[in-house]
């Protein structure tokens, strides 16, 4: 039997070089490619929980990162607009929970279906609603918004619902703070009221600090689908991986696999909290 040694001894320099460059190019294609994913530093219950790298959107995403052996998910979290900043810059490959901004599209990449109400690729569905205090006099009919009493209403400056607001021509104060702290502000007397992403609104009007003091107002100032954009030099130099991606999340969201890891995370997370 020939030794290995005399079997490279029969192999010129080139050939060499050939065979160690398709072992190297072998063992890339195998690599996973690694994906930054920004969101908002600021907790938003129960979708994104960066204080604890927890919520049911990171959930959802580790899931499609199982799942897909060609990439791996790696998460940070800052100010959001400064998130869609750095997915302009190709700093991160993408942002979440984002809803749909005709204005966002200069900054990265939706899925095809972004602006259908019945989108199947949104990561969750959520609405806005307005919260004041028991005694206030705001009031809300599905149209208009009355009562303000010449104090604006608090929401966050990168929220879509800051803008839906300022195109009715109303009082908007853009607070880049989380609910909680808004809520506060306007227990002090600064804000008529707060818009709110609805489920950490009533998240927090459970809370002690809230639950006598403040009250939600129906119905729900607008719905909304909340989708992962990706940056554009993923979308236009790898666009199969991408739809990969929007398509994963389509089909895991509507599993029974995922039904079940939200049903014990709802368990898990009331038992905590």
């Amino acid at each position: 039997m020939l030794s290995i040694m005399s079997i490279f001894k029969n192999v010129s320099v080139t050939s060499l070089r050939l065979i160690i460059l398709c072992l190297f190019f072998n063992q890339s294609s195998y690599a996973a490619t690694h994906l930054t994913f920004c969101m908002d530093e600021k907790d938003v219950f129960p979708w994104s929980l960066p204080s604890t790298q927890d919520g049911l959107n990171l959930v959802l995403l580790n899931m499609v990162d199982k799942e897909l052996a060609d990439i791996h998910i790696n998460y940070i979290s800052m100010p959001w607009n400064d998130c869609f900043i750095q997915l302009k810059h190709n700093k991160v490959d993408g942002v979440f929970q984002a809803s749909y901004v005709e204005s966002r599209k200069k900054f990265g990449a939706y899925s095809k279906d972004e602006n259908t109400e019945d989108s199947k690729n949104a990561l969750h569905i959520d609405s806005y609603s307005l919260y004041t205090l028991k005694d206030s006099s705001v009031n809300y009919d599905g149209k208009t918004i009355t009562g303000l009493n010449k104090k604006p209403i608090a929401t966050n400056k990168g929220y879509s619902i800051f803008e839906d607001l300022q195109s009715k021509k109303l009082p908007v104060y853009g607070h880049n703070s989380s609910t909680i702290k808004q809520f506060r502000i306007m227990m002090n007397g600064k804000f008529s009221a707060v818009a709110s992403l609805t489920f950490d609104g009533d998240y927090l009007l459970n809370q002690p600090e809230f639950s006598d003091k403040i009250i939600k107002i129906k119905p729900a100032l607008s719905n909304k689908h909340y989708y992962l954009m990706l940056s554009n030099q993923l979308v236009d130099k790898q666009p199969e991986l991408a739809d990969k991606i929007w398509n994963e999340i389509q089909r895991i969201r509507a599993s029974q696999e995922y039904q079940n890891e939200m049903t014990g995370w709802w368990i898990k997370n009331r038992l905590k909290h």
